[in-house]
């Protein structure tokens, strides 16, 4: 079984936060939920990040999927400085994964007094 783990929109429009498939890939995965939670979640999952195991998938949706792996549906949030536009932030953000926690926190950098933190639960 592969875990799937929705997060903020994705979630409400699923009505649930974890479920269990039987998925050889994330492609395989991604349309057996969008069958299954409907044209809200689809749109939804057009506009999100999907990470396997706190990683992006490196083939995309073609990525295997083996017993145990968990795949988080990430749609994008607002939120943060007012003085920054997107593409400054990214242009200077840094990220760090803490392996014990899971935790991933982009910062950008001390000038700016900004950070942003996203949980991925092991």
């Amino acid at each position: 079984m592969v875990r799937l783990r929705l997060f903020a929109g994705a979630r409400e429009a699923a009505g649930t936060a974890t479920a269990d498939w039987d998925a050889r890939s994330v492609g395989e995965l991604l349309n057996a939920a969008r069958a299954a939670y409907g044209e809200g979640f689809a749109a939804v999952l057009a506009a999100s990040r999907v990470w396997v195991n706190g990683e992006e998938p490196a083939l995309g949706d073609a990525t295997p999927l083996a017993e145990g792996d968990e795949v988080a549906v990430l749609p994008p949030v607002s939120g943060g400085s007012r003085s920054t536009s997107y593409s400054s932030f990214s242009a200077r953000a840094r990220s760090k994964r803490d392996a014990t926690s899971g935790q991933l926190t982009i910062s950008q950098n001390a000038s700016t007094q900004s950070a942003f933190t996203f949980l991925y639960w092991r």
